[in-house]
């Protein structure tokens, strides 16, 4: 799509300028919009979306330009949360290791430290998982018919 086209979420040429700006509050909500959602943050209010939005919302097809918008703002700003999510994460786990270091935190277990790796939102893989655990008793990097 070059520059100077028209994006999906863009005014159509048809478009009254109230029913772009009623898509505008709609499509900016995210991924989890709803028309009454949307008719909630114009009025202030919660209620049904009256029949006027629910037949533009049809007439100028919000819902797939709004998942447009959705999928261009993720091309574009997905690999920064994802970048930062990892940063977050890595932030977490030095922290963790200096309250260990420091005697402040105390797991009773590698279990326990497996765990806490499984809760920070099951970024690690089961597989390595089952790697640190193989590591901890001693099997990490042996097959299992390898003779020492």
């Amino acid at each position: 799509m070059s520059e100077t086209e028209p994006k999906p979420w863009d005014q159509l040429p048809d478009e009254p300028i109230t029913a772009y700006r009623r898509f505008m509050i709609y499509r900016d909500i995210g991924p989890r919009r709803t028309l009454e959602k949307a008719y909630e943050v114009y009025k202030g209010a919660k209620g049904l979306a009256p029949g006027m939005w629910q037949r533009q919302a049809v007439e100028y097809s919000w819902k797939d330009r709004a998942t447009a918008y959705d999928i261009e703002m993720m091309s574009e700003h997905g690999t920064k949360a994802v970048i930062n999510w990892v940063l977050s994460l890595v932030e977490l786990s030095e922290q963790t290791l200096e309250e260990m270091q420091s005697g402040r935190l105390k797991p009773r277990s590698f279990e326990q430290v497996l765990g806490a790796l499984d809760v920070l939102g099951k970024f690690v893989t089961p597989e390595t998982v089952e790697a640190a655990r193989e590591f901890a008793r001693g099997n990490f990097g042996r097959d299992d018919d390898e003779t020492e």
